[in-house]
């Protein structure tokens, strides 16, 4: 076969591997805990692949295998030169060998080279694809190939072979060295201290009162953190419960087709973001996760849900050294190779793919969606014409320092069904009170070769590698074992597939026609998706969702992965309107931290509850400020206002009743109740000396944001006990309408607070969040005013979850022209190529800020969508961004029923697709036009596009006045 001039991308290289099966011998699964140590039999416990060659094979294959009998002889010579080849980079390395043979005497002349003087060559830190078989010991045209690895001594690279890595490390096929080196001296220079420019404090409070260490970032100062450690480094991973059994399908990788989750005419580059070069900061890498464990892309750390370390404000996400930060640096050979990127969110995976004329090579790694408990790399090869030498892939593996967060113990490598695994069991060092315990948790890994080596005849191969992290051990060894039955049936990817496939299609937000929002609407669900948990695990709850994703937050970086109100007021509107089920699981974390927050309110001499502003594991209060853990009290009306939007959606009064939803409401109203005075001149209760969530002012009376929420509180108390007619309180309430609410008569607007002084600056958005999320009733003119006074003196450069509150609220009133260019703002916080996002618009603060997601998919839903969820009906009023030409909700959620709303300019229609037997019968009314429709199960209710409302029963002639 002749050289193919060929350049494939990522986009479409799952399709070339399925469709390059030419029926010859294919080398697929190659776990390593299924292949033996080589010093064994090499027949023993093997695994091996048995297939016909002259099964539905190509007239080309055919023939080229024709024309290979007949230049058998010819071609001895240059199979010699290949074995010679191969065994000359043994010497500097392991080595992956794989070839066939014919015939018995090729074979005998091949093993004598493999013998012999050259046998201490192929060390243990080596895979072997052996071994070579008789053509006559086999039925005709088929061939046997066994699959074999060695041991990794404990789990780590060999010291001599670790020695051989400098600092610098030039890593990429085809990539600039200043791209991609990194080395330790850079790392420790641009992590310096200066708390004057710390973008980590930033959150919480002024510059003067900042405790984290500094780190702002610039994005031109770093590089990517891509090479192993120059010592050998230890490797660990992670646990939670899975849902074994539960494979739908048995069909082969090979065979099957591709999951179409997205609608076709979705452009692929909308949600496959792919690069031909990785960002020069190693900050704006992707992660990849499921709600259990997560990782930066070749970070050298893995964290792992409710794992922390470190007392009271200095509790943060403990670090697990890598095991799966796996990096191809070279293929041999080196010519004409085009290398891509690409983070599929569809699919949950990022790829690297190389790509030569004579193969194609690509690494998959991803966070198994399904056995949560599994981190996988996969490595794929496919022969795309014929070659005469081995292709060798050179390995590297980014398993950092050692870990100062929690201490390991490593067992030696055991051997499992004809294989082996490493297992380590850890403690973190310092527990987060006095009163609680260290976490363990136990990791079973397989050890990462430096080389893999296919040899020229070998059509396609497949590695696939395993970590498995859990609290539990006997759960991290059972999901270890079923990745390893999922890898030797190759059936990994596809469950994995199948699993996000389902997340998407029970809820998702497409855009036509404006790619550039499509990719960042896609992001966010992505990266929050990925934090989140599928299902409770009451054995290892959730903890919750921090700012910068599960897979951030080591000691003074990204929040240090601390859990605020914007799980509740930014991350948590959007999930639930789209899954319900996990807006529940966020509600949970607050009911498993619920004692905790009483004892803090006692500890403040107050009745009730009081959240902390920054929880970890105990619940306890572990802000390094301590302005903002005493002063930063709407925190606990936040979550009062979310647990209210959840009871308006669902209607889910078991929450209350058997799971402490009704405590923990009547709590958050006892503790306002408790915390505010009565002001005889004002005649209201007032609540003195806050922090709003303008946190550049503080010790200031009257927020007007903190007492409205306190406010909401209190009215939800009263509703949650006339919905189940009871009342866990010893306290006479405050009447809501007696929180006092600050207001400017004069210039009709809100103060951010008492003696607030019109034209000051503000941090972030504050009192224009009275408007929406919090809807409290006021006049448009008042709503105006308080965009137009607070726009201006918003800080520009302030948190990204800001500008998209102000494009909801004057979406609201119906000025889009207001809120476009607004809501264009925020991608100047979304960092190419992979869509992470950064706390600030230059890059700096926290990254990966899905707290900055959560804010644009609330624009999206609750600004362009127009939806209030309401206490009696949820209501929709779309406006199509601009220069866009469809908007398509899929997924809403509502009173156990579940709808899909496609909106264009000048229609809208909606479809009920799911419905639960208990769900109360849906219809919805077009409320200019009067008009009302039943919803019924896969019938579509096509409408002109307008103001609308979903009812669980005929609706009055006017809407209700339940805000």
């Amino acid at each position: 076969m002749g050289k193919t001039n060929l350049r494939i991308t990522s986009v479409d290289m799952h399709a070339k591997l399925l469709h390059h099966n030419h029926g010859l011998n294919v080398l697929r699964n190659l776990h390593p805990a299924q292949m033996g140590d080589i010093s064994e039999n090499i027949n023993s416990n093997a695994i091996g692949t048995n297939q016909r060659l002259d099964a539905d094979v190509p007239d080309k294959v055919k023939s080229k295998q024709i024309q290979i009998e007949k230049d058998e002889q010819k071609s001895e010579e240059s199979h010699q030169g290949s074995i010679k080849q191969t065994l000359e980079m043994s010497q500097s390395g392991p080595v992956v060998m794989t070839r066939l043979s014919a015939d018995k005497e090729k074979f005998q002349k091949s093993e004598k080279m493999l013998t012999g003087s050259n046998q201490e060559n192929i060390n243990k830190n080596t895979h072997i694809i052996e071994k070579y078989v008789y053509k006559d010991q086999l039925d005709a045209h088929s061939v046997k190939l066994t699959f074999r690895t060695s041991n990794l001594q404990g789990g780590l690279l060999a010291n001599n072979a670790a020695k051989q890595h400098s600092a610098n490390v030039h890593v990429g096929v085809g990539l600039n060295t200043d791209q991609v080196q990194y080395n330790k001296k850079q790392k420790t220079d641009i992590r310096h201290s200066d708390a004057e420019s710390d973008p980590y404090v930033r959150k919480h409070r002024p510059r003067k009162h900042r405790h984290y260490l500094n780190r702002k970032h610039n994005a031109s100062e770093n590089i990517i953190k891509l090479v192993i450690a120059q010592h050998a480094a230890k490797r660990y991973t992670g646990d939670d419960r899975h849902g074994i059994g539960r494979l739908n399908s048995k069909q082969s990788i090979q065979n099957q087709q591709k999951i179409l989750t997205f609608p076709s005419w979705i452009q692929p580059e909308a949600y496959i973001f792919e690069t031909d070069s990785l960002p020069k900061s190693y900050r704006f890498l992707p992660t990849i996760g499921n709600g259990h464990i997560a990782t930066v892309v070749y970070s050298d750390a893995i964290y792992m849900n409710g794992v922390y370390n470190g007392f009271m404000g200095s509790s943060h996400r403990a670090r697990i050294p890598s095991s799966c930060a796996v990096n191809i640096t070279s293929i041999q050979p080196l010519s004409n190779q085009t290398r891509k990127y690409a983070l599929n969110v569809e699919e949950g995976v990022f790829t690297d793919t190389i790509s030569h004329d004579s193969f194609i090579v690509q690494q998959r790694m991803y966070a198994h969606r399904e056995i949560k408990e599994l981190l996988v790399v996969e490595i794929e090869y496919t022969r795309l014409q014929q070659v005469s030498a081995p292709t060798v892939i050179n390995l590297e593996l980014n398993s950092g320092p050692k870990s100062k967060d929690i201490s390991f113990q490593r067992q030696p490598s055991r051997s499992l069904n004809g294989g082996s695994y490493v297992y380590a069991v850890g403690r973190t060092f310092t527990p987060e009170t006095n009163q609680s315990m260290v976490t363990e948790i136990h990791i079973f890994y397989d050890n990462i070769p430096e080389k893999l080596i296919i040899p020229p005849l070998v059509p396609e191969a497949k590695w696939t590698f395993l970590t498995s992290i859990s609290h539990n051990k006997s759960q991290a060894l059972e999901a270890y074992n079923t990745g390893l039955k999922l890898a030797k049936e190759d059936e990994m990817y596809t469950l994995h597939k199948q699993t996000w496939s389902g997340i998407w299609q029970r809820g998702r937000i497409d855009v036509s026609n404006n790619p550039r929002l499509a990719q960042a609407i896609y992001g966010s669900l992505y990266y929050i998706m990925s934090s989140l948990p599928l299902k409770e695990d009451h054995a290892w709850p959730f903890y919750g969702l921090s700012p910068g994703d599960l897979a951030h937050g080591e000691e003074g970086e990204d929040y240090q992965g601390h859990v605020f109100w914007d799980q509740e007021s930014w991350m948590f509107p959007g999930i639930l309107l789209l899954h319900a089920d996990l807006g529940r699981l966020i509600l949970k974390t607050r009911i498993r931290t619920l004692d905790a927050a009483k004892a803090n309110a006692a500890n403040h001499g107050m009745k009730g509850t009081q959240f902390p502003w920054e929880s970890a594991v105990t619940g306890t209060e572990v802000s390094p400020s301590e302005d903002c853990g005493n002063l930063e009290i709407h925190i606990s009306g936040d979550i009062a206002v979310a647990v209210k939007q959840y009871l308006y959606a669902t209607n889910d009064t078991n929450f209350l009743k058997m799971e402490r939803g009704m405590e923990l409401v009547q709590g958050i109203a006892d503790y306002y109740t408790s915390r505010a005075v009565y002001d005889s001149k004002k005649k209201k209760y007032v609540i003195k000396d806050v922090m709003p969530p303008d946190e550049e002012h503080y010790h200031v009376n009257n927020s007007a944001y903190t007492n409205s929420v306190a406010k909401i509180s209190l009215e939800l108390a009263a509703y949650v006990q006339s919905l189940i007619g009871s009342s866990t309180s010893r306290q006479q309430m405050i009447k809501p309408e007696d929180i006092y609410i600050p207001f400017n008569a004069t210039g009709n607007y809100h103060p951010e607070f008492d003696g607030y002084k019109k034209g000051s600056r503000v941090k972030q958005a504050d009192v224009i969040l009275m408007g929406y999320p919090l809807m409290q009733p006021m006049d448009s003119t008042v709503r105006r005013n308080d965009l137009y006074i607070y726009e201006k003196v918003t800080d520009p450069g302030g948190p990204a979850m800001t500008w998209g509150s102000f494009a909801t609220n004057w979406l609201e009133l119906k000025h889009p022209l207001m809120a476009d260019p607004l809501f264009k703002r925020m991608y100047t916080n979304i960092q190419p190529p992979f869509q992470i996002w950064t706390e600030d618009s230059d890059g700096s603060g926290a990254v990966n800020f899905i707290t900055g997601m959560g804010d644009m998919l609330q624009a999206v839903l609750f600004g362009y969508g127009g939806f209030r969820i309401r206490q009696d009906r949820l209501d929709f009023n779309p406006i199509l961004p601009k220069s866009t030409t469809g908007l398509n909700i899929t997924g809403i959620d509502y009173l156990g029923s579940s709808v899909n709303l496609v909106i264009s300019n000048s229609q809208m229609s909606i479809t009920k697709v799911l419905e639960a037997p208990s769900a109360p019968q849906l219809y919805v009314r077009l409320y200019m036009l009067k008009l009302e429709y039943s919803l019924t199960l896969g019938e579509s209710v096509t409408m002109r596009r307008g103001h609308a409302g979903i009812f669980r029963r005929f609706p009055s002639a006017q809407p209700s006045k339940f805000q």
